[in-house]
């Protein structure tokens, strides 16, 4: 059953979150004000006839509004101060071994709470064969966002830096990755390389080509379709063309037929 109070209704009916006292306080001109009977005259009186005999009714049941608009007013006007003021940290590739200000965190992606607004947070990122990247930022502002490490894998050029949003960039990573025949690493960069940058078209090849590699054969097929369907004129259509038809059995392959 709800709770009853017609000082609630009072309070609510006056749209404010004022308590009883309040209210009877307002409604007789509060500290400091001129008499009733000076201020207003009959029209006073009357009004505070009808406030008393509203008071001196048995209190009635209060809606669902009018119990939220006093939870509402009960609330700490600060309560969203109260969430856990935390960062998304994405790394690049997932087997990068993640740490911030020096203490180990594990490998891949974690939410890392930042709650010291005015401390400068240092995440690093480090992985075999990949330049180690690293990232910082006050805690008020990595509260609520997601931050991107990528690392650069070795020979890449410490020129050109990776983000999680450069699709072109993680196409190109994922082409180096895929001639060193780190075919498992070439599949992720080339991954996040397409679903960041759909029309770059270098990334749809490389993803064929660690896919074919891996034994994933409509995946490349896939992948090397949308290549020459983004790059029809690239120089390199017919090869990728014929890797196609192999892979769909459409070709005879010369000195498998014997």
């Amino acid at each position: 059953m709800l709770p009853s109070s017609r000082n609630a209704v009072v309070a609510q009916d006056r749209s404010d979150c004022r308590g009883p006292s309040q209210t009877r306080e307002s409604a007789s001109g509060g500290i400091g004000s001129p008499a009733p009977e000076a201020r207003d005259g009959v029209a006073g009186r009357r009004s505070r006839r009808r406030a008393r005999a509203l008071d001196a009714q048995p209190p009635g049941p209060v809606s669902w509004t009018t119990l939220l608009l006093l939870l509402a007013c009960a609330a700490p006007k600060d309560a969203w101060r109260q969430t856990a003021a935390e960062v998304f940290v994405d790394v690049v590739p997932r087997a990068a071994l993640l740490s911030v200000d020096g203490a180990p965190l594990g490998t891949g992606a974690h939410t890392v709470p930042v709650p010291g607004p005015a401390h400068v947070y240092v995440f690093r990122a480090t992985a075999p064969g990949f330049a180690p990247g690293e990232r910082a930022g006050e805690g008020s502002r990595l509260a609520g966002t997601r931050l991107g490490l990528v690392l650069r894998p070795n020979g890449f050029g410490e020129a050109r830096r990776l983000d999680l949003d450069d699709g072109s960039g993680l196409a190109s990573a994922a082409s180096l990755l895929q001639r060193t025949g780190q075919h498992l690493l070439a599949l992720e960069y080339a991954e996040r390389a397409v679903e960041v940058g759909p029309e770059v078209a270098l990334g749809h090849r490389v993803l064929g080509e660690a896919a074919q590699a891996l034994g994933q054969r409509k995946r490349a097929i896939q992948e090397y379709s949308t290549y020459v369907q983004l790059a029809p004129e690239a120089p390199d259509r017919g090869v990728v063309e014929r890797k196609v038809g192999e892979l769909r059995g459409d070709l005879t392959i010369p000195g498998l037929d014997r």
